[in-house]
C-alpha cells in the first residue's frame, strides 16, 4: 500500500488503516465519516521525504493527530550519499526533526545485531578543484644566446622555423 502526508510518502507490502469515530458519520465534522487516527506499515517499508531522504525498515507506525511517525526493524535512513542504520527513528513532520532512539538492553537482536547502536557513514561533499593553468615556460636570455651558438632549441621551447644555427651565422 501507499499513504501520502504532504512531502511525505511511505510504502509497504501491507498497511492498516485504524480509523477513529463511529461509521455512518458520527465524526466530529457535519456529515464527517470516521477520520484516520493511525497507520500501521508492515513488511518492506519505504519512505520518501524532502531534502532527498529516504529510510527503510521493517515496519512504521504514524499518529496522524501528533503527526509523528515511528519507524522500527533494521531502519537505514539515506541523504545523498550520507547513510545512518539504527533499530527505531522517529520524525516530527510538524517540526521537520528527526531521532534514532536505541532499545534498552544488552546483548544482541533476534537477527544477531548489535543492540542500542546507531551507526553513521558521513560522506564529505567534494569540492571542485580549481584546475591548474598549463603554462609553457618561456626560455631565460642565456638559454636564448645558448642556443643560438649550438642551433638548437632552449629547454622547454620549441625552436622556431627559422632558428640560426650557429654554422649558418
Amino acid at each position: 500500500g501507499k499513504a501520502v502526508q504532504g512531502d511525505f510518502v511511505l510504502r509497504a507490502e501491507r498497511l492498516i488503516v485504524r480509523y477513529s469515530g463511529a461509521a455512518g458519520g458520527a465524526g466530529p465534522g457535519p456529515g464527517a465519516g470516521p477520520e484516520i487516527r493511525e497507520l500501521e506499515a508492515r513488511n518492506r517499508v519505504f519512505i520518501t521525504s524532502k531534502n532527498n531522504q529516504s529510510a527503510t525498515s521493517n515496519w512504521a507506525k504514524f499518529d496522524v493527530k501528533s503527526q509523528i511517525v515511528t519507524i522500527g526493524g533494521n531502519v537505514v535512513l539515506t541523504q545523498g550519499k550520507n547513510v545512518i542504520k539504527g533499530e527505531r527513528l522517529v520524525i516530527n513532520l510538524v517540526t521537520g526533526k528527526s531521532r534514532f532512539e536505541t532499545p534498552g538492553g544488552a546483548g544482541t537482536t533476534a537477527r544477531g545485531g548489535k543492540r542500542g547502536r546507531v551507526r553513521m557513514l558521513i560522506k564529505r561533499a567534494q569540492r571542485a578543484r580549481p584546475q591548474a593553468k598549463q603554462v609553457k615556460k618561456q626560455p631565460t636570455e642565456r638559454q636564448n644566446a645558448r642556443a643560438a651558438q649550438t642551433g638548437r632549441a632552449p629547454t622547454g621551447a620549441s625552436a622556431p622555423a627559422a632558428w640560426p644555427r650557429a654554422d649558418q651565422r
